[in-house]
């Protein structure tokens, strides 16, 4: 049985939607492009490449799913396919997410974001008892200007955590 391969990408420019909800009502992308490369199989769909590339930041994403040989019996579709072993990276432009997406980050009314970034990562890891989960964020570089005083936080703040499921339970084992 050979493999199936679906290839594809696309390029947004200008995005513009109505976002009722927050501050100006309005989300504005200047680009958004997004390239995908999957390979299926009978029972296994691989992800060889997820890519989004934007003016907010980027996001990749490679990863394999494959079907278990006995269906799960809640008739979960998603535990129907692990384990999953995935790899997922990105980083965002806080500032520019800020000026995109006002009130997206639910900031002081009277603080403006000049500056700052957000990297994170997330891969599974698969055992013989389940699959473990591994990641972190990241900040850097954290500018904000607040009654027209600049705030700074020099020192990157960390977050890792790893998860894990077995059984069909997840937990955290570690934050």
């Amino acid at each position: 049985d050979s493999p199936s391969e679906v290839t594809g990408s696309f390029t947004l420019r200008n995005l513009q939607a109505d976002a009722p909800n927050w501050d100006n009502g309005k989300i504005q992308i200047d680009r958004v492009v997004a390239s995908l490369q999957v390979l299926t199989h009978a029972s296994r769909i691989s992800i060889q490449q997820f890519a989004i590339d934007s003016s907010l930041g980027t996001l990749d994403f490679k990863g394999q799913l494959d079907r278990l040989a006995t269906p799960p019996e809640n008739n979960n579709v998603l535990t129907g396919w692990w384990p999953l072993q995935c790899q997922l990276s990105g980083n965002v432009d806080l500032a520019q997410v800020e000026q995109s997406m006002p009130g997206w980050l639910r900031l002081r009314e009277d603080t403006q974001l000049t500056s700052g970034q957000l990297v994170g990562n997330l891969e599974s890891q698969n055992s013989t008892d389940g699959t473990r989960w591994v990641g972190s964020l990241e900040t850097s570089r954290l500018r904000a200007l607040r009654g027209g005083r600049e705030l700074a936080i020099d020192q990157p703040v960390r977050v890792s955590i790893q998860l894990a499921t077995a059984a069909g339970r997840l937990r955290i084992e570690e934050m």
